[in-house]
């Protein structure tokens, strides 16, 4: 509808017990107004891809799910302020992994903290505790840190980056700025 030439990646839908699959697909379930829906898409334009996770939350949610949903998204911010020419991809995921292992959290990270993207969805720099990736201006890769509690449910949220000569530009809105009905 506005320009797109096609997705990126076939769109991952998932919510309650099936958001806690860190790809899983979308199902005939219905959607129940106290579980978390995980979306990740993107799209191609000109022959470049974006890639986005948003993850909403009913109000009625139960504590567990909106305290997660925080500290994720706590994460995400810390770790997009970490980011500045010159330093080491894995001091970026450290930002975000620190975080959510102090919060308890640790064993529910169950991926890197991102990867880049351009041409190919999923390139490099590979944003990581194992990467040696040095990162420069100019560079674009996403943010996602993710908690996956194993049957009960998920929160991932995900921006894409544009490094600058002084930092991280957004590039995507902030997932946790978008809004499904009375899913915030």
């Amino acid at each position: 509808e506005y320009g797109a030439d096609a997705p990126s990646f076939p769109t991952i839908v998932a919510s309650g017990k099936r958001s806690s699959l860190v790809h899983g697909m979308a199902s005939r379930k219905s959607l129940k107004k106290d579980s978390a829906v995980i979306i990740d898409f993107g799209a191609k334009f000109k022959g470049y891809c974006s890639d986005k996770t948003i993850t909403f939350i009913n109000k009625k949610s139960c504590k567990e799910i909106k305290d997660v949903y925080n500290i994720v998204k706590d994460a995400k911010n810390f770790a997009i302020e970490k980011i500045k020419p010159g330093i080491k991809a894995s001091d970026i995921d450290k930002t975000a992994r620190d975080y959510i292992r102090k919060k308890g959290y640790n064993q529910y990270f169950k991926h890197s903290l991102g990867h880049g993207v351009g041409l190919n969805v999923h390139e490099g720099p590979v944003i990581s505790p194992f990467s040696e990736d040095i990162i420069k201006s100019g560079m674009v890769f996403t943010i996602e840190p993710g908690i996956y509690i194993k049957e009960k449910f998920g929160v991932r949220l995900e921006d894409m980056i544009l490094v600058t000569d002084s930092g991280a530009e957004l590039l995507t809105t902030p997932a946790e700025n978008f809004n499904f009905k009375d899913f915030i």
